[in-house]
């Protein structure tokens, strides 16, 4: 007759106490927990956040460059406002506080418009339709380049904090 083997340890498994100190991995490693919600997920009946309707919400999606710098010049929005469930589309940011003038585009990405809808999903693809025209500039690699902006833009609050050169030569090692 064969020998049944013993059954090894089980990794992460430590017992059944919920004393951090006899189970350091948590009381709920290696055990059942009973969730309230579980049997709704499971069975699809479960309702999340995006699922509620509030009446007279907007969605706002907004519209980043696809260049790294440039004049921006035109931003043509009429075939997002012709895409059913768009209802405006904001390209005019005079008066709006931004941390950056936003006639001139200095990252890949920087917002150039808003687009506001009625539902996320004609949100999302009302800013596909969103096209604007740059005059180009060449992008800036090089931080110490002259056209690099300097520090940041005028109506930015300057985040400068210490004396970087002051500790720079008073430390023992500088790469």
């Amino acid at each position: 007759m064969a020998a049944t083997p013993e059954p090894g340890p089980t990794i992460g498994v430590r017992g059944p106490s919920d004393n951090p100190a006899d189970n350091p991995n948590g009381p709920a490693v290696g055990r059942a927990m009973s969730r309230v919600d579980g049997p709704l997920k499971v069975t699809g009946r479960a309702t999340y956040a995006a699922e509620h309707q509030i009446p007279g919400l907007l969605h706002a999606v907004l519209v980043g460059s696809t260049v790294a710098r440039a004049a921006a010049v035109r931003v043509r929005a009429d075939r997002a406002l012709a895409h059913p469930g768009v209802l405006r589309v904001l390209t005019d940011f005079t008066g709006v506080h931004l941390p950056y003038d936003a006639r001139q585009v200095n990252f890949f990405g920087q917002p150039v418009a808003v687009v506001v809808a009625s539902t996320l999903e004609a949100a999302e693809h009302g800013a596909s339709l969103v096209e604007a025209a740059y005059q180009g500039q060449a992008a800036v690699t090089d931080i110490d380049a002259t056209a690099a902006v300097p520090g940041p833009a005028p109506n930015t609050p300057d985040y400068r904090r210490g004396d970087p050169e002051t500790a720079l030569r008073a430390a023992h090692t500088t790469v």
